[in-house]
């Protein structure tokens, strides 16, 4: 009878310790996504209202960075860069502008396993022409 005792002790010792390893997470995880940089490619001038899709996909984009325009008070900020939200794996993302060329790029992005887990963060330059 002791010895059963003994067993039923150890497997309650084991029981509480495993329940006391849940760890509960505390920050945001982060989707993966790329920012871009659109300017126009014969005047460097960022170009304003890009359209984005992902994937075939009408996509938003984040406007950020956004800085005063010097051209007048009806002309409004302009954004320094856009952010899109991609999904885990292979997406292609294109980009265009009313009265430029489309651009397309893939991107290949993955998450980090875990609490607090993030995505792959990317940057591309894009220059769209006429």
């Amino acid at each position: 009878m002791r010895f059963f005792f003994a067993i039923l002790c150890v497997m309650s010792f084991i029981v509480a310790a495993c329940g006391l390893n849940t760890v509960q997470c505390e920050c945001p995880t982060l989707s993966p996504t790329v920012t871009f940089t659109i300017t126009d490619s014969a005047t460097g001038d960022k170009i304003q209202d890009p359209v984005f899709s992902v994937d075939g996909a009408s996509a938003n984009g984040q406007c950020i960075g956004v800085f005063p325009d010097d051209a007048g008070p009806d002309a409004g900020p302009i954004c320094n860069q856009w952010r899109v939200t991609l999904p885990v794996g292979h997406s292609t993302v294109t980009v265009g502008a009313t009265g430029y060329q489309t651009q397309t790029f893939g991107f290949d992005t993955a998450m980090s396993g875990g609490c607090c887990s993030s995505g792959t963060q990317l940057n591309q330059q894009v220059a769209l022409s006429h």
